[in-house]
């Protein structure tokens, strides 16, 4: 009876167990669900030590590695999700467990291995909630380990149409941030256009907005970003005070800052508690509305923030005060300077108001103080010129000239330093010291020949000197110029005075009448005048006679009531009339005339020209921009091609290659049937190999020979591509496409220079025999090039380097064969050196047989100058071979040969020594020692001697 209570009991007991262990695993799975993470975990820990044999044990073991990870206990996850994998393979949730390992990974910021496991799990075929989840894991991974394009590829598998209609916000913001950061802002666009009717949670909306709108900015879609910053929320701070930046940049890039004032007022409301951002925003707005001239509104919001005591920075203190300055306020200008920042910029600010005020005691103390400060400062010489002038305008010119003693004596002149030069000239001739003035007209001129009334005052200093010959050779060099009029008579009385003082009336006359009667009225006929000349001016332009027609068009030019047709007309061929004969500044001058119609016929040509003039006269990017509008412009028109392939190059004379590269490559696409098509492809290349980024021009000769198989530039493709294979460590590679350019290109002007690389190449990399024929192909073939004493030398020594010799010996022994062998003196020189070549370099029995020989043929010479040498080195060789007597015995003959310079004497005497002592001739050692102590006390080698023989 009692043994059937027990076991009756135990069974109950049993029962009440499982029922507990089930009532737990159940507790902590619904605890789970319901988010409540701690309680679960101890539900879990209460099923694990009631049940630990339960069929359940593997889920409830997988269950606490997920409540461990939303607790953010990541490391404890981590272990107990690689110990289920252990041991636990037969929970269900076990095909999850690459994508909750995956999640542990990336918490722990081990992305590389999250990347692994995120793909493991995509690879299992999971559920689609499962799949979205992994790919948007696996695209933050691949973020984080900086591989943004694998990234890209992850978002891009997730975003299928049914996805995108109700995607997770955090994808997408991931993919502005990557598409931004790649780059590819097409690709944020074309998202966008998919999810655009979406409405996101926030901050996700805002900050997927900020990347659109950021995007089309890149793209210069001013209104579309504008848009998509506005619909950021004010309540993300950061992202919108970046988004109303944005903005007003938009609007400065629209032309429309009367906008900009709306977007600081609304940063105002919003940033009221944030006076550090408030500045921020309104200096930028303050800066965009002075550069679009709207100066009120500068002078407006940065008194806002000063008064509020927010602060402006310097740049905004510079900004007020030249809006004040530019609005005719002084005073308030020079106030605001006054008690602002003492930064240099604006110090020299204050002293420029302070100069237009009238105010010269202030100004030249400003001046003076701001030179003291800052002596290496680029405003230096400007700050110098303006205290001279304030000088000059108290009337103290001779304190004036002595700052302008301030410039270079020696050297090129910075550019910045010429106006105080050319004022140190007006000031010497102010002064009446005609002759410095002269001096320093001339060093000024030397630098600004452009500048008219400059050499119109060195005119008048040269008549002073009575120069008057060098006045009308000036003069008429003035004349060709397109000048003001009051300049032009100036020119022109200082021209007839000279030819007065040179007793040439007749043509002073004429010289000063034209003075006197250029404005006097044509008589009736004026428009058959008017045609005949400037049919007249063509007539020469055709004939080839610019000059004369360059005048002509300028007189016609000079009627002010011209037919807007002749007047454009004129202009034109009186252009390109001045262009031709290099006259760039008249030319300029000219076009600038010219009422631009962009309905004329004439506008692209005259555009163009515009443009090459601008260029020859230096300004590069002026020119540039001429050519760029006229592409944009005019993109089909015959001369858009060229003034693209003109642009193109600009960009490679300012190093700005990628653009240079882009485009010519634009060029190409483009105008299929341009001349310049070939030639832009190429320069692509050359432009690289010139700057020394060989790969990248590697590439682009590469890129010419697949688009252009037949291009007129493939030889030289072919070839620069070769030499930058060579640069970037590629030898092969030059060599073979060295020789595809001999043998396809026989008539190339460029085939001998490869014939020559490619022998220079083949040599480097041991191919003597190669080497030795391309080098005989360019002697047979070129017998002009291949004849010269370089090639000629080079191939008698491939000719040795192929039976074994090596670099310096076949040097030294064609050397040896130009200087006539050793019945030279010269050749006996090199005789030594090889001899040495093979005793100390290169050693081994073929080279000791050389060495014998050539020193057989070196002392068969009797006792010249080398002798001494050659029996030294015959004992070296008598060493080596162990023949010490006989060593000892050529010492002794070198040490005593005629002519033998002392250090070559006791080198001798000591070897001799060692070389008996080693022979065991002690006594004729001794004899070698006493006369080395003897000669030669002081000498090291004697000290040597000594030792050798064991001696004090």
């Amino acid at each position: 009876m009692g043994k059937k209570v027990s076991l009756s009991a135990i069974l109950l007991c049993l029962a009440v167990l499982s029922v507990f262990s089930q009532t737990s695993y159940e507790r902590g799975e619904r605890l789970y669900l319901e988010g409540n993470y701690p309680l679960a975990l101890d539900a879990f820990d209460a099923f694990l030590r009631a049940s630990p044999d339960s069929p359940l044990v593997a889920d409830a073991q997988f269950r606490r590695a997920q409540i461990l990870f939303h607790l953010k206990r990541y490391r404890e996850a981590d272990e107990l999700f690689q110990r289920i994998e252990v041991r636990y393979p037969s929970t269900q949730y076990y095909p999850s467990l690459p994508f909750w390992s995956g999640m542990v990974a990336y918490r722990l910021k081990d992305f590389k291995r999250a990347e692994q496991l995120f793909s493991k799990y995509l690879s299992g075929n999971p559920p689609e909630e499962g799949r979205r989840r992994a790919l948007l894991y696996l695209a933050f991974s691949r973020k984080e380990s900086g591989l943004l394009k694998e990234a890209k590829e992850s978002l891009l598998q997730l975003f299928t149409p049914e996805y995108l209609n109700s995607p997770d916000p955090e994808a997408l913001v991931l993919y502005g941030s990557i598409a931004l950061s790649s780059g590819d802002v097409e690709g944020l666009l074309s998202l966008y256009g998919q999810v655009q009717r979406l409405k996101l949670p926030e901050p996700a909306q805002s900050r997927f907005l900020l990347f659109v709108g950021e995007g089309y900015f890149r793209h210069s879609l001013f209104r579309e970003a504008m848009e998509a910053f506005t619909s950021v929320s004010p309540d993300l701070q950061r992202e919108k005070l970046y988004a109303w930046k944005r903005t007003i940049q938009c609007y400065a890039a629209l032309h429309e800052p009367q906008r900009i004032p709306f977007v600081l007022e609304e940063g105002r409301q919003w940033l009221k508690n944030d006076s550090s951002s408030l500045a921020e925003l309104w200096e930028l707005g303050g800066r965009v509305l002075f550069d679009a001239g709207e100066y009120e509104s500068p002078i407006r919001y940065l008194v806002i923030l000063r008064g509020g005591g927010i602060g402006v920075s310097e740049k905004g203190i510079g900004i007020l005060a030249e809006s004040y300055r530019r609005t005719g306020n002084l005073e308030k200008a020079r106030t605001v300077l006054l008690e602002g920042q003492q930064a240099p910029d604006l110090i020299f600010l204050r002293g420029e108001i302070e100069a237009q005020m009238g105010h010269w005691s202030e100004a030249e103390k400003t001046f003076k103080g701001w030179i003291a400060s800052y002596p290496e400062s680029t405003l230096r010489y400007p700050a110098l010129y303006l205290l001279s002038w304030v000088m000059d305008k108290q009337g103290r010119v001779g304190d004036a000239l002595m700052v302008t003693e301030a410039l270079p004596t020696t050297g090129i002149l910075p550019e910045e330093s010429l106006p105080l030069l050319r004022f140190r000239a007006l000031l010497l001739g102010k002064l009446g010291r005609e002759t410095d003035a002269l001096h320093a007209w001339e060093i000024y001129l030397g630098y600004r020949s452009e500048d008219t009334e400059g050499r119109i005052e060195r005119l008048r200093l040269l008549l002073a000197a009575k120069r008057s010959s060098d006045v009308r050779k000036e003069a008429e060099s003035l004349l060709q110029k397109e000048l003001p009029p009051r300049l032009k008579d100036a020119v022109r009385l200082l021209q007839g005075v000279a030819l007065l003082e040179e007793a040439q009336f007749a043509e002073a006359s004429t010289v000063l009448e034209q003075v006197a009667s250029r404005n006097r009225e044509l008589p009736s006929g004026k428009d058959l005048f008017t045609y005949s000349t400037f049919y007249l001016g063509w007539a020469y332009y055709r004939l080839g006679r610019f000059t004369a027609s360059l005048e002509v068009y300028r007189s016609l030019l000079k009627e002010v009531d011209l037919a807007p047709e002749i007047r454009e007309r004129s202009v034109y061929y009186g252009g390109w009339s001045a262009y031709t004969v290099k006259q760039f500044e008249l030319a300029y001058t000219l076009l600038e005339s010219f009422p631009i119609r962009k309905e004329s016929p004439l506008w692209e040509r005259v555009w163009f020209l515009r443009a090459k003039t601008l260029y020859m006269l230096g300004k590069k990017r002026e020119a540039q921009e001429a050519f760029h509008t006229l592409v944009t412009e005019r993109p089909n028109s015959s001369l858009a091609d060229d003034a693209l392939y003109e642009y193109a190059g600009i960009f490679a004379e300012f190093d700005q290659l990628e653009k240079a590269s882009e485009a010519y490559a634009t060029l190409f696409r483009q105008y299929p049937d341009s001349p310049f098509r070939d030639q832009g492809l190429y320069k692509r290349g050359e432009i690289f190999y010139a700057s020394q980024r060989y790969r990248e021009a590697k590439a682009a000769f590469s890129q010419y020979r697949s688009m252009l198989p037949h291009g007129s530039s493939m030889d030289r493709s072919l070839f620069w591509e070769g030499m930058a294979s060579y640069k970037i460590g590629e030898p092969y590679t030059a060599v073979l496409l060295w020789e595809r350019l001999i043998t396809e290109f026989p008539r190339s002007t460029i085939r001998s220079e490869a014939l020559l690389q490619v022998s220079a190449v083949l040599s480097e990399l041991g191919d003597y025999p190669a080497a030795l024929r391309y080098l005989r192909q360019l002697q047979q073939e070129y017998p002009a090039e291949g004849s010269s004493e370089v090639i000629t030398r080079r191939i008698r020594e491939l000719e040795l380097l192929q039976t074994g010799a090596t670099e310096r010996e076949a040097s030294l022994k064609v050397g040896l064969e130009e200087a006539k062998g050793v019945a030279t003196e010269r050749g006996r020189r090199i005789a030594l050196e090889l001899v040495k070549l093979y005793l100390y370099e290169m050693g081994g029995k073929r080279a000791e047989e050389e060495a014998e020989r050539w020193l057989g043929e070196l002392l068969g010479q009797g006792e010249v100058k080398e002798a001494a040498e050659a029996k030294y080195l015959r004992g070296d060789l008598s060493r080596m071979r162990g023949n010490l007597l006989e060593a000892a015995m050529y010492y002794g003959e070198a040490a005593s040969s005629p002519g033998a310079e002392a250090d070559l004497i006791t080198r001798a005497l000591y070897q001799g020594v060692k070389a008996l002592t080693l022979a065991g001739r002690r006594e004729e050692a001794l004899r070698f020692l006493e006369v080395l102590q003897k000669r030669f006390p002081e000498s090291p080698w004697t000290l040597e001697g000594k030792k050798a023989l064991g001696l004090p």
